[in-house]
Parts: structure tokens; C-alpha cells; sequence
């Protein structure tokens, strides 16, 4: 990430994918819905969402 980036989720692993093309908790267990996240840069906020079968898109 730039210097100066901020990502609105806590420190460490946040997801993980695995096969066949599932996104998961980094424990394993099952997402309950996609996830939301927030990158602030420049003054300017960008929100993301990565869906259950790991497609992002930028909202």
C-alpha cells in the first residue's frame, strides 16, 4: 500500500481463498456475507467489497 493509506479492517489476515473458488474466515470457517472495506488515501475514500467467491469490486 502507498505511505499514507488507511484500510478500515484490523491488523493481520482478513480472508482467505480457497478452492473451488470460495473466500473464507482466515480460521476456515465460513464467510456470512461479503466483506465491506473502506481504503482512505489522498484525502479521498474508496469502498470495496469482496464477495463470497472472491470477486472485488470497487462501489
Amino acid at each position: 500500500m502507498p505511505q499514507g493509506a488507511s484500510l478500515s479492517l484490523n491488523q493481520g489476515p482478513i480472508l482467505r481463498y480457497s478452492p473451488p473458488g470460495k473466500v473464507e474466515n482466515p480460521d476456515g470457517s465460513p464467510l456470512n456475507g461479503p466483506l465491506t472495506f473502506t481504503l482512505s488515501l489522498g484525502g479521498q475514500n474508496h469502498r470495496y467489497t469482496v464477495s463470497l467467491i472472491g470477486e472485488v469490486k470497487k462501489e
